[in-house]
């Protein structure tokens, strides 16, 4: 969180008055006061990235922090900078990719150092190491929590907990957090993940029940759902319409991931303020860039090395309402270096980075190509996109 440094006071000595008998020159009039100091709103700064992923790729070269170095600047700005890590973290267990991924705690820990301090947990992956793999991500995430004051939601060690979302108090505001997914893989079914499928109506109305519940107690209420149809650039029609209902049920900020591509954003106007709603952000690391062919830039699979990153503005109004200020999107690229490496960065880093002359051509194409999609996807005049 950040710390705001305290103004230091002078104190100057009471002006002397001279008496001066006989004098005949008036008295000067008094000096004008200098006008009040202008006091900014209160305000905080939530950043947004989609899925962490941990494929062989990611995890084949340490130092593992050189993989998000690039993007410190833009998460570490933000009050809040919250990502999707779609992997258990057992230590017991050995490394593993896909399809059943298992990362090193050292992996989870150079997120956190370039700035993400808000995780979800809940995803399709949370079950792949069973009940058990699912407890001990929940440990290490604790750990981090003590540490380095990292929140997590969407598991839970306490099954009795599920759907409570976790308080967060920053700059003076009361953020809710509330992570779920559509499904596990294999049909899974556990009370120590938030699952919520938006095709079946039960599992909708159980959540925006729990919104409607929850919600009054926030300033801003953030949900983090994983759920849609993989590298669909699209959301499908219901949830579509399920996010909206989650915009008018009271939340915030919907941020959405698990397609693995990008989908629009969109800014939806509910109960007298403006709400986000982020479709998909895509993978914001992979190894999924690797098996991309640079002579075919226009293939489907190009997208799937592409991302943004989304910081939303809020501020508190002097009659104590919270308003949207701002959205803004920054492109991201995942892709290997030289050396094998995946990496993510910004577009204005790809002169920086060692690419091939083949992946460099590539990247420079679908940059300016992923840049004008933002802006004809980014649907309303809050959006900024910046480069």
């Amino acid at each position: 969180m950040k710390n705001v440094a305290k103004r230091k006071l002078l104190l100057l000595p009471p002006l002397l008055a001279l008496l001066i008998i006989g004098a005949t020159t008036p008295p000067r009039p008094p000096a004008a006061s200098p006008p009040p100091p202008v006091v900014e709103s209160p305000s905080v700064s939530l950043t947004f990235v989609g899925d962490v992923m941990a494929h062989v790729e990611n995890l084949a070269g340490t130092p593992y922090r050189r993989a998000f170095a690039r993007t410190e600047e833009l998460l570490g700005a933000a009050d809040l900078a919250f990502a999707n890590f779609e992997f258990a973290i057992d230590p017991r267990k050995p490394t593993a990719g896909y399809p059943r991924f298992n990362a090193p705690p050292e992996y989870a820990e150079a997120v956190f150092s370039v700035g993400v301090n808000v995780v979800s947990a809940a995803n399709n992956h949370s079950a792949d190491l069973g009940v058990e793999g699912i407890l001990q991500t929940a440990s290490v995430l604790d750990g981090y929590g003590e540490r380095l004051g990292i929140v997590y939601s969407g598991i839970q060690a306490d099954a009795e907990k599920r759907y409570e979302p976790v308080l967060i108090e920053v700059n003076g505001f009361r953020v809710g957090f509330l992570a779920v997914t559509g499904f596990l893989n294999r049909g899974f079914r556990t009370d120590h993940v938030n699952i919520v499928s938006y095709t079946s109506d039960a599992d909708r109305a159980l959540l925006l029940r729990r919104v409607r519940d929850y919600g009054e107690k926030f300033d801003l209420f953030v949900l983090s759902y994983h759920g849609g149809v993989e590298y669909a650039t699209e959301p499908d029609r219901r949830k579509r319409d399920f996010f909206v209902e989650l915009v008018e049920a009271g939340v915030d900020i919907v941020w959405g991931h698990h397609p693995h591509v990008l989908q629009p954003l969109v800014i939806h106007r509910a109960g007298g303020r403006d709400r986000v709603i982020m479709y998909s952000l895509g993978n914001f690391i992979s190894g999924q860039s690797s098996h991309i062919d640079v002579s075919l830039p226009d293939e489907e699979i190009a997208v799937r090395g592409e991302s943004a990153l989304i910081r939303v503005q809020f501020e508190r109004r002097r009659s104590g309402e919270v308003e949207l200020r701002s959205v803004e999107a920054h492109p991201l690229i995942h892709a290997p270096d030289r050396s094998g490496y995946v990496r993510v960065m910004r577009l204005d880093d790809l002169a920086s980075v060692p690419f091939s002359p083949g992946w460099r051509e590539f990247l420079s194409t679908r940059g300016s190509i992923l840049t004008d999609w933002l802006r004809a996807n980014a649907r309303t005049g809050l959006f900024g996109v910046r480069q």
